[in-house]
């Protein structure tokens, strides 16, 4: 019986040993303050509150406590990446230290994350202290009480999580699978995306959300086509505070869920074609506040947008120009707003007319059965600039006035709208050395200095959109180095009287033309002539610029004519045809000198088109492309050409 006895005790050691689901006390007592201290066989946790008894460090079975009470009101760092079942700290007033790149995932389900109202919780860094909860039964309760915390991420199969009261990080939240319930509760983040492949349910209530990203066009939300989700019924407001931001998804109807950007910068709704219960964009200071759609959007509330002022506007835009977008609205609220590519629609009236601050029509809009007669009656606005100051700007409305040439009690209370013709006369300047500083990103239609006097300065410190005609005279000066893009709709003119065109000259003209009525000399060396859309036609005058880019995909028309097009510039887009799509290329008689005599590198990228005459100078140079040539001349000795064709 003795040698059975032996036997049994012996098969009992060999047993495996089994790890039970434990309570796990902080108590203190190694020799430093981490979770993870193991000095000499003691450790900083306890089987029961305030007993040093050195348990082992948490696992992921373990429900973890810091509950305070004498050896628990100790400070404690999380340095390694720890796993638990479940955290409570109610009782806690000391102070929990999350180091960077760590997370704490809490994997149970049915469980608590509870903060402590008297205890600092302080983050290593807000991007990579994270948290990550990854249960996959039952419902976690979430307290973080108003504490400050990293990423935080949900994503276990059937998970279950809801928040107890108001949630706060200055990283992201980011949901992929389960359950995620507000609760009712406000949410501030950085970012807020609902994302990857699993099956989610989505229940905001009446949140508060705010997103504070959007540098760079970080993502407001993200929703994307491997991402099935269900949206309950809610009335939450997401609203975005930061500049450039960007509400993305594929969800069709967001059922009751409103959106607001109160940021500055262009708003991106990439919606997919969604149903909101109400969107708005507030404007800023910023005169380049901008809403730009992706898709049709419907709005069963009312669609808001408001401009800070009648100069800082707000321009409400297709993301892809001359392609409409539908906007479909119980109401709409507007005040000091453009529209570009937008389309009107629902039982709202867009008669937007008689708005505070004007409404500019910058061109392919349909409000309903309106038309133009839905925005501000177009006008000729007359520029009148007293003795001082010597320079003003564009911006202020009491320059403008509507009667020629006389400063009347018909100053204007808004600047020039996009439909707006824009003179300056013999009665537009006073005296000489006065400067007009064009500081607006939409400038009127057509812009005519005719009969201009007293040779007055014309200095572009905003890229600038014009959707007319431009008429410059001799008797003027013009500065600048910024974009400045031709946008009209029809066909329109430039005249350079003799001036050289300092900025960069963009021709982006759905369905129109720029025709030249002189020779056109452009010093700029950035941003140069570039054809993106419509029809340029140099109409038989001379043409100089850096660089020359007709490249891309959208219907654009190149009219060379008789002049000489000089190229002094260098570079990639020296002369860039590399996408020829939809391009209609008339070389006609047009020779094209490439002037620059340096070394530095130069690339001639042709497209594969037949041009007429071209000289080369310089070394280092380029030429690809199947292209066919008239005549190709060589004007430098020893020019070298690599040709890759």
């Amino acid at each position: 019986m003795k040698s059975l006895k032996y036997i049994i005790i012996l098969a009992i050691l060999l047993i495996p040993s089994i790890t039970h689901a434990a309570s796990k006390y902080w108590v203190g007592g190694c020799s430093d303050t981490t979770w993870s201290c193991y000095n000499a066989g003691t450790t900083n946790w306890g089987s029961t509150s305030n007993t040093r008894d050195n348990a082992s460090h948490p696992q992921s079975i373990d429900d973890v406590f810091f509950d305070g009470v004498g050896f628990g009101a100790s400070n404690s760092t999380l340095s390694v990446s720890t796993t638990t079942k479940s955290l409570d700290m109610t009782g806690y007033t000391n102070t929990l230290t999350h180091n960077a790149a760590v997370t704490l995932t809490v994997a149970g389900g049915g469980v608590v994350f509870k903060l402590a109202s008297g205890m600092t919780y302080t983050l290593g860094a807000p991007a990579t202290s994270a948290i990550t909860f990854t249960g996959t039964t039952g419902t976690t309760l979430i307290t973080t009480a108003t504490k400050t915390v990293g990423k935080t991420t949900f994503n276990g199969v059937g998970g279950a999580w809801q928040l107890q009261d108001p949630f706060i990080t200055t990283s992201y939240l980011e949901f992929s699978n389960g359950t995620f319930d507000s609760n009712n509760q406000n949410i501030t983040v950085s970012q807020l995306i609902f994302n990857g492949g699993g099956t989610k349910t989505l229940t905001l209530g009446s949140s508060a959300i705010t997103a504070t990203s959007g540098a760079g066009g970080a993502f407001l939300y993200a929703l994307s086509a491997n991402s099935p989700g269900t949206i309950t019924a809610n009335t939450a407001v997401i609203t975005s505070t930061g500049a450039g931001a960007v509400f993305s998804s594929i969800v069709k109807d967001w059922n009751g869920l409103s959106l607001v950007f109160s940021g500055s910068g262009t708003a991106n709704l990439n919606s997919a074609g969604s149903t909101f219960a109400n969107v708005t964009k507030t404007g800023t200071a910023a005169k380049t506040d901008i809403l730009s759609l992706n898709a049709n959007v419907i709005v069963t509330g009312t669609f808001t947008v408001n401009g800070a002022s009648s100069t800082s506007r707000v321009l409400v835009q297709s993301n892809t120009l001359g392609t409409p977008r539908t906007i479909t609205a119980a109401n709409v609220s507007i005040s000091n707003a453009d529209f570009m590519d937008i389309t009107g629609a629902g039982a709202a009236s867009w008669d937007l007319s008689a708005i505070t601050g004007g409404s500019g029509n910058a061109g392919g809009n349909t409000m309903q059965a309106l038309g133009d007669a839905a925005f501000t009656t177009a006008t000729t606005t007359w520029w009148i600039q007293g003795a001082s100051p010597a320079a003003r700007n564009w911006s202020d409305a009491t320059n403008w006035n509507w009667a020629n040439g006389v400063a009347t009690s018909t100053v204007g209370s808004r600047v020039p709208l996009p439909q707006d013709d824009v003179r300056f006369d013999a009665g537009s300047f006073s005296s000489s050395g006065k400067t007009v500083t064009l500081d607006m990103p939409r400038a009127g239609k057509n812009i005519d200095w005719t009969g201009t006097t007293n040779t007055p300065a014309w200095a572009k410190t905003t890229a600038t959109t014009i959707y007319g005609s431009v008429t410059m005279i001799a008797g003027m000066t013009n500065s600048g180095t910024t974009n400045f893009t031709m946008e009209g709709r029809s066909p329109f003119t430039w005249t350079s009287a003799g001036q050289t065109w300092t900025n960069g000259l963009a021709i982006s003209m759905v369905g129109g033309a720029l025709t030249l009525q002189d020779s056109l000399i452009s010093s700029d060396t950035s941003q140069s002539i570039n054809l993106t859309n419509g029809t340029f036609n140099a109409n038989n005058f001379n043409v100089t610029t850096a660089n020359m880019r007709i490249n891309g995909s959208l219907t654009r028309t190149l009219t060379m004519g008789s002049g000489t097009w000089t190229i002094t510039g260098n570079g990639s887009n020296y002369w860039n045809a590399g996408t020829v799509t939809n391009l209609t290329f008339n070389p006609n008689t047009s020779t094209i000198v490439l002037s620059n005599t340096t070394t530095a590198s130069k690339t001639f990228t042709g497209g594969g088109l037949t041009y007429n005459n071209v000289t080369f100078s310089g070394d280092n140079i380029t030429v690809t492309g199947n292209n066919t040539f008239n005549t190709i001349a060589l004007n430098n000795a020893g020019l070298g050409i690599g040709l890759r064709l």
